[in-house]
């Protein structure tokens, strides 16, 4: 007699090889994870503190320190992706599809509009890691892209590397503030008044902080707007998402984010927009941890709505076009450069130099640029460019068009350009569903740092993050397509 109906229907060989498909996949993925967390747990510190010889060779140190750990961890994540894919090629058509986004497509396209300037390069040489000091070359932003779709594929778990890099972050800026108030706490810090912590250069700073502040900003919008009965949002048992004592954590590093900007800022800012914004930091911290955090948190909105209008509001009040034309602007005959050379700190003559540098370009290089941070490279090579850079900043070395999207115009050309534009639009895209913490985190970030980078360049302090967040944030969203399914 049969005995199917005692022990239950019995599971076919292609159910079962199903199961055990899947289960591999876990174990791939799970291991993938547990690997990436690793090395941000590493890369979070060594690029906020390794500075071996003070703020001297600050930026080569950093990159070494960059590319030591980064290739260190390549060829395990690199084995378990090849691993994942081939648990990956029994499983339907379908759920390879819904895989692929389309944020990884415009990264490929960027990726091969990157490979085409390298190929098209002034100096090869230079190229492929970069120029010194920087380090933006090719093969720099093939481990920024590699990584990317690493954190795609195998999800850091947030809740350690928020941990990690919040702390981070938080001493990096407490050594700020200490500093702005004489209390040099390394003993070659204020030897440079432009050097800012441990990140060095302000604009490196500005970057640096740009990341930090955002996620932060990100995960504590997500505790004031946010629907902690969400998983997704909230954190529970999820390494998707926050929990709501990490977004408590990122409102105390807001209360210290916002004091040190308060103390290098004087002023109309500093008295109606800095100080406000300490207090609803304070409020949301207090919301997270108190039984009164219903209410405190309703207050907290109200307050964070007013500040964002009264922003504008300063902004109309205080702004006098006239002044501002007269910065901006100079008179000119029809088809001259007008911006001021003096514009923001001197980027107008950076940004006329550039100009000049672009427009005698032919059509090929206007297209696909004249290779991966080579600006230095083609300016100093021609003697038109190099007289100009001369004239206006002496014996001081240009490096870049002090404009990321202007910086890439020229070195990766028109397509490289448009192409991370496309990156950057297809990372911020809206979805139907209410975002998580993270796909807000990533958000944030993304316009913070873009917007900062309109008047600075890429960094080796920042930028890993930038994509690694990215591509983090592009995996919950299309797992979240997957679930809802």
């Amino acid at each position: 007699m049969s005995s199917r109906g005692e022990t239950g229907p019995e599971i076919s060989d292609q159910e079962n090889r199903a199961l055990q498909e899947t289960a591999a996949t876990d174990r791939f993925r799970g291991a993938g994870s547990i690997v990436l967390t690793v090395y941000l747990c590493i890369l979070i510190p060594a690029l906020s503190f390794y500075m071996p010889e003070g703020y001297a060779a600050l930026g080569n140190y950093r990159f070494d320190a960059y590319r030591v750990v980064t290739l260190a961890f390549v060829v395990p994540l690199l084995v378990l992706t090849v691993l994942l894919w081939s648990s990956l090629r029994g499983q339907k058509e379908r759920d390879r599809q819904r895989g692929f986004a389309l944020t990884d497509f415009a990264m490929l396209v960027y990726l091969f509009c990157l490979t085409v300037s390298f190929l098209l390069s002034c100096d090869h040489a230079e190229s492929l890691w970069g120029t010194t000091g920087w380090r933006m070359g090719f093969l720099t932003e093939l481990l920024f892209a590699a990584f990317y779709f690493f954190a795609r594929l195998f999800p850091p778990c947030l809740r350690i590397t928020a941990f990690v890099g919040g702390g981070c972050a938080a001493a990096v800026t407490l050594i700020a503030v200490l500093d702005r108030f004489g209390i040099y706490v390394l003993p070659f810090m204020g030897a440079d008044a432009s050097f800012v912590s441990t990140i060095g250069n302000v604009d490196w700073y500005c970057g640096y902080l740009a990341l930090a502040g955002s996620l932060a900003a990100g995960v504590w919008f997500s505790l004031l707007f946010g629907d902690r009965q969400k998983k997704n949002a909230a954190g529970g048992d999820a390494d998707t998402g926050f929990h709501r004592h990490t977004a408590a954590r990122a409102g105390a590093y807001l209360l210290l984010l916002l004091t040190g900007i308060s103390a290098y800022t004087q002023g109309a800012v500093c008295g109606y927009l800095i100080l406000p914004l300490i207090i609803v930091a304070g409020l949301s911290v207090f919301s997270a941890q108190s039984r009164l955090g219903r209410t405190v948190r309703g207050v907290s909105r109200g307050v964070a709505v007013l500040l964002i209008l009264g922003y504008f509001v300063l902004l109309l009040l205080f702004l006098n076009p006239h002044d501002v034309d007269m910065w901006l602007w100079e008179r000119s005959l029809p088809g001259e450069w007008m911006v001021s050379d003096d514009f923001a700190n001197g980027r107008g003559a950076i940004w006329r130099i550039s100009w000049s540098l672009y427009e005698e370009l032919p059509w090929i290089r206007r297209l696909f640029g004249i290779g991966p941070d080579a600006y230095a490279a083609y300016a100093y090579s021609s003697a038109r460019i190099s007289g100009l850079v001369v004239s206006a900043f002496g014996a001081a070395r240009l490096t870049n068009a002090h404009s990321e999207l202007f910086t890439l115009l020229i070195d990766e050309g028109a397509a490289g350009a448009l192409a991370w534009v496309f990156v950057l639009i297809s990372a911020v895209r809206p979805r139907r569903s209410r975002p998580s913490a993270l796909t807000l985190t990533a958000i944030f970030a993304i316009v913070t740092v873009s917007a900062v980078q309109a008047f600075t360049f890429r960094t080796i302090t920042a930028t890993p993050f930038l994509f690694l967040l990215m591509g983090a944030a592009e995996n919950e969203r299309e797992s979240g397509k997957g679930k809802a399914r």
